[in-house]
């Protein structure tokens, strides 16, 4: 069972709300709230559709709906040109060397290049020249590999002092964390909490209201306009003191910020979901 899961079931516990694994592994729950059954399945709750779910695993997709209500970093996709037949008519680059052609016009370097629909840092490149960009899209477009993806991203890149997962419900802050890198070393994967000895600090507990108070005005447009429910956003600080948003997760997971500042938040955060979908709590 994962980490996610555990909580939801000592969530489900502590309120006496009957609930039941349908899967060996433990990471398919079953809980009933006044005799209704809902499903949680992994990272995943009951709480977005189907429409919000794809729109968050898709980085360019979500870029296109979000950009005019938040700032984010200029987002363009490309099309794997080997793509399958009945995709070719969205083809606007024919090689991967056009692609890169493209990336330099419109973007200035470094620039970041990564793979549509991923997550943990992976096949996430930072290209300082035209040979990186053209390895990078080799990397992602690479049939072979399990990581593959037919659809890379170019992202503007942005100087980023801090990182942030802030966790929203409903439209309402819930808690949020800095990816905190102060005295961890790069070991590749530009993702922070992946860098060796990173770790996730509650904003709570830097004492940080004023942050806080301020991530909340900055993504509450991104909630007035998109039917988003339950997201784990990603939110970057750069080095001129703005806010951008990466990244959307509407399945986030929880491992780092339990490893590092424990249950509490994630457990009343289960607490409010399962009141959302109607326990008497």
């Amino acid at each position: 069972m994962n980490t996610n899961l555990k909580i939801l079931a000592l969530a489900c516990q502590q309120t006496h709300l009957p609930y039941r694994t349908l899967h060996p592994s433990g990471n398919l729950l079953e809980v009933r709230i006044h005799n209704k059954p809902f499903l949680f399945l992994n990272w995943a709750t009951p709480l977005n559709d189907q429409t919000t779910t794809q729109l968050c695993k898709d980085k360019e997709y979500f870029y296109r709906a979000a950009k005019d209500y938040v700032q984010m970093p200029k987002t363009v996709g490309y099309l794997n040109p080997d793509c399958e037949e009945q995709y070719q008519k969205y083809l606007e680059q024919h090689s991967i060397l056009e692609i890169a052609a493209d990336i330099l016009k419109n973007f200035t370097l470094p620039v970041v290049i990564k793979k549509n629909r991923g997550s943990l840092g992976v096949n996430v490149f930072k290209c300082s020249s035209e040979s990186a960009i053209v390895q990078a899209l080799e990397r992602i477009f690479d049939p072979h590999s399990k990581n593959f993806d037919y659809v890379a991203l170019a992202q503007a890149y942005i100087p980023i002092v801090r990182e942030f997962r802030i966790l929203f419900l409903e439209g309402e802050y819930q808690f949020g964390y800095q990816k905190n890198v102060e005295g961890a070393s790069f070991g590749g994967n530009l993702s922070p909490l992946h860098w060796d000895g990173a770790t996730a600090v509650l904003l709570e507990e830097k004492a940080d209201s004023a942050m806080i108070e301020r991530i909340q005005d900055f993504c509450q447009p991104l909630y007035n306009h998109l039917g988003l429910r339950y997201t784990g956003l990603d939110v970057a600080l750069d080095a001129q003191n703005q806010l951008w948003l990466i990244e959307a997760n509407a399945s986030p997971g929880f491992d780092y910020i339990v490893r590092d500042g424990g249950e509490k938040r994630v457990l009343e955060l289960y607490l409010s979901i399962l009141k959302c979908l109607g326990a008497e709590i």
